[in-house]
């Protein structure tokens, strides 16, 4: 009988088992005693321990494991760098998308959102991002932005003037 076992990080005589009952995936929670008791995985544990659930499952129905998330991609930036959020998690919607801030924390061990952005007064975890130098990808007018930023490399100028002279690109396109 395959049986994948969990030791809790807080108390080594506290454990979950994993193990097939039939057709069925059985979770047994145990302490020293073998009482039913609460179990706490570190995150690495915790991912060993669901591929054993998973395989267990797949045992069952025949399903077969499918290939672990591939690491976060290391994008041209690095923590303290102002950046621009690029993507979020399909939960969170287009919410603070575009928006920049200074990156605070990339966590390889996350695959979902393993950027963490500090904005004007929060953070926010997305799934990606790029410098906030460059233009967002999903914007039809990018292009004219970066024209309009070269047309007034020469100039003094300041963001709205960028803004302004990409509009009328735009509008004489």
């Amino acid at each position: 009988m395959t049986e994948y076992t969990a030791r809790c990080a807080m108390d080594a005589d506290d454990q979950i088992n994993v193990r097939r009952a039939h057709r069925r995936v059985a979770l047994e929670p145990r302490n020293a005693t073998g009482v039913g008791t609460e179990v706490y995985l570190a995150p690495a544990d915790a991912r060993t321990f669901a591929r054993g659930i998973l395989a267990l499952a797949d045992e069952i129905d025949g399903g077969e494991v499918k290939e672990e998330p591939t690491a976060v991609a290391s994008p041209s930036v690095a923590i303290g760098d102002q950046v621009r959020i690029a993507r979020n998690w399909e939960g969170h919607g287009d919410e603070n998308v575009n928006a920049v801030g200074r990156l605070v924390r990339i966590d390889t061990d996350d695959t979902t959102l393993p950027y963490l952005v500090r904005l004007d007064g929060h953070d926010w975890w997305c799934a990606e991002v790029a410098p906030a130098d460059q233009p967002a990808t999903d914007n039809p007018h990018a292009d004219l932005i970066t024209k309009a930023k070269a047309l007034l490399n020469e100039y003094d100028h300041t963001a709205a003037d960028v803004l302004a002279l990409a509009r009328f690109l735009s509008e004489a396109a």
